[in-house]
């Protein structure tokens, strides 16, 4: 497909290509699907297909290939991205070669993997390792190194190496000037304290999935469980996997959508599709069927 404004939501299968299409609602990529310059009205996630040259103005997932583009909203990344500019929060467990971070873009890395990424001033890069100068840099043996076009190269330390200006290397016992060596050091400057590493924030996505997992320690079997997802409500596999496992356990997911507001009810047991790893609204509403409620049942079911 070439061309077109969707404004419903999209599912990309298999080995479908779309090109420079314009998409107002959500867009799931699944498979080896293949989306080229599109723009991103609304949630993406990513399966394991390849999304080239979007421009994201909402959040995205990707499971599969990010290359280029321009995102402008929250990305959690858990498998590659390639080159594309950054401006808001990123969360990597995967891999990040190549990109920009813009001002204000702050990225979260957990035991990803970072290579040639440009820091514009005001960017940092947080998690295992706190980091804010400007410039091109790879991670490499959980350092920042300055990029060199591939080559590995070791930080740059002044006082590594032959140091021509500097004879005396502090009491060697043939300092003339310094007879005693009781006042050694006095003059040295402290040692600068090694700066504290803060916890990895959790992004939207991370906190409603450690609240509801924690949550299932209450359910028994017979129970209805409401979940609030109306700040988010895409699942992973594995989170589905774990409410599912509760026996004789249901689920009542309620969520707004394109204005309007629905629930969908999980019954106890239910199966899930064999090679789909994302479950969203559009996904959950073609197995299990919604059902559109007003803004005061809403709140009344979310706030029992």
């Amino acid at each position: 497909i070439k061309g077109g404004t969707y404004s419903a939501p999209v599912y990309n299968n298999d080995t479908g290509t779309i090109e420079n299409g314009t998409f107002e609602s959500a867009v799931i990529n699944n498979d080896t699907g293949t989306i080229k310059n599109g723009i991103f009205e609304n949630q993406v996630i990513n399966q394991t297909g390849t999304i080239e040259n979007g421009t994201f103005k909402a959040g995205a997932v990707n499971n599969g290939t990010f290359k280029d583009g321009v995102f402008q909203g929250d990305v959690s990344n858990y498998n590659k991205i390639e080159g594309g500019t950054f401006s808001s929060t990123v969360t990597n467990t995967g891999s990040i070669e190549g990109c920009t971070l813009a001002a204000g873009c702050v990225l979260t890395n957990s035991n990803g993997t970072i290579k040639s990424v440009t820091l514009e001033d005001g960017a940092k890069i947080t998690g295992n390792i706190q980091f804010s100068t400007p410039g091109t840099w790879s991670l490499l043996d959980g350092e920042f190194v300055p990029d060199t076009g591939g080559e590995d190269t070791p930080p740059v330390n002044p006082d590594d190496g032959d140091n021509e200006d500097n004879e005396d290397d502090g009491d060697d016992g043939d300092n003339s000037d310094n007879e005693s060596n009781e006042d050694s050091g006095s003059d040295r400057e402290p040692e600068a304290e090694e700066p504290k590493v803060e916890e990895p924030k959790e992004n939207e996505e991370q906190i409603f999935v450690r609240e509801l997992v924690e949550s299932l320690a209450d359910v028994k079997a017979g129970d209805t469980k409401k979940i609030d997802a109306t700040l988010w409500h895409s699942f992973n596999r594995s989170v589905l996997e774990e409410m599912l496992s509760k026996e004789g356990v249901s689920y009542t997911l309620y969520y707004n959508y394109r204005g309007e507001r629905f629930y969908i009810t999980i019954p106890a047991g239910a199966k899930l599709e064999k090679d789909c790893e994302w479950y969203g609204p559009l996904k959950l509403n073609a197995m299990f069927g919604r059902t559109m409620i007003d803004v005061r049942e809403l709140n009344e079911a979310i706030n029992e």
